[in-house]
């Protein structure tokens, strides 16, 4: 098996299941009011600090855990609105945001509940903060722009980002950092609001989170206990937290190891790409080295796909959190990129088990599959 859909999941690291299996002991409620519970509690909140202080947050932010990154950035940015109420309800984003982003922004726009304006990326789909900046004033409350984009892997300078925003005291900067934590080194301190999601770096399903920076008002958009500070309802759970933690610790630790082998498996597929007469390129080695993603020039990429599928090669065509809704990558369109382009895309992208010797079979499987199938429309 060749798989090369992380950036849809991964599977679990052996020491985060480890350490899920071994916290399980500590199954009370954590805030049970017994000697239990208190263990329980207790637990919950070392590793929160732990994770904090992993990504050099622990003086600017607190951490509240969610079911991951779509549940965190509603959480932002419904929030950010409810709990700013006097406040300008200008949004800056982009139309090439994940769908928890971009589907809020479009029911918030709809129901004029916020003005949302959407920036132009750049010709490689990051967002300058130049562009930010040209669009900032006195009215925005919250500029929401993803550091890296899931489908073509595209970077953004988030730092400058935070710059651009912080000229402009009211206004909040939120970040879907989903792709990036643990494998792109950002330097997050100045980042309002951090959304992220355990399973895209080896830890479990079902779990994730939202660095929030102290002082800021978000409301809670649940309505249950006071788990969470009262902002997130729902029974925490201690086993979930410190095994996303260890899979945190594992990617962190290695992050320049694990940056240069991806790198080193997305460079020789992307020399393949670029001199294939079958192919086009959608990525650039300015954006992360864990995703890339190509177009195929005369095949149907559904077709491509199920071909790969059948010889255990996985892959996607477009973002599993979109795929049973759209036909096609709404990124690519958005970028610019022709009807043929947008349409039959095919995204690979890496993990720490990814290899060069995978890559390469990779692109011996591919080219026995395009040489099998007909060109799309005869």
């Amino acid at each position: 098996m060749i798989y090369f859909d992380h950036a849809a999941t991964g599977p679990i690291s052996p020491k985060a299941l480890e350490a899920f299996n071994l916290a399980n002991g500590h199954f009370a409620n954590p805030e049970s009011l017994h000697k239990a519970g208190y263990e329980a509690k207790n637990y919950l909140e070392r590793t929160r600090e732990a994770t904090l202080a992993l990504l050099g947050l622990s003086s600017s932010h607190r951490l509240i855990f969610a079911s991951g990154a779509t549940e965190a950035n509603n959480l932002a940015i419904r929030g950010i609105l409810q709990g700013y109420p006097s406040r300008g309800h200008k949004i800056l984003t982009s139309k090439l945001e994940h769908p928890s982003v971009l589907n809020v922004m479009e029911y918030l726009d709809r129901n004029k509940l916020a003005k949302v304006v959407y920036l132009s990326p750049d010709e490689d789909g990051s967002i300058s903060p130049e562009e930010v900046a040209r669009h900032m004033d006195d009215e925005v409350l919250l500029v929401s722009i993803m550091a890296v984009n899931n489908e073509t892997g595209a970077l953004s300078d988030i730092e400058g980002i935070a710059r651009a925003v912080k000229k402009y005291p009211k206004a909040i900067f939120h970040t879907d950092a989903t792709q990036a934590l643990g494998k792109i080194p950002l330097k997050l301190d100045e980042v309002d609001l951090i959304s992220y999601s355990s399973h895209k770096f080896g830890g479990p399903k079902g779990t994730g989170g939202l660095f929030v920076r102290k002082g800021i008002l978000l409301s809670n958009i649940l309505y249950g206990g006071d788990q969470e500070e009262g902002t997130r309802p729902g029974t925490e759970s201690y086993p979930l937290a410190v095994s996303s933690y260890i899979a945190l610790e594992e990617e962190v630790r290695s992050i320049r190891e694990n940056h240069e082998r991806a790198d080193r498996i997305r460079r020789l597929l992307l020399d393949w790409v670029d001199g294939s007469k079958e192919t086009t390129s959608n990525s650039t080695l300015k954006g992360s080295p864990y995703i890339l993603n190509f177009s195929l020039k005369h095949k149907k990429a559904s077709v491509i796909v199920e071909a790969l599928s059948n010889k255990s090669v996985y892959v996607s065509s477009v973002s599993a959190c979109s795929s049973k809704h759209s036909p096609y990558s709404h990124v690519l369109k958005e970028m610019g990129k022709s009807q043929g382009d947008y349409e039959n895309s095919i995204r690979l992208s890496f993990g720490q088990s990814s290899t060069l010797d995978e890559a390469r079979e990779f692109i011996r499987i591919i080219e026995g599959i395009f040489k099998e199938v007909k060109d799309r429309g005869q």
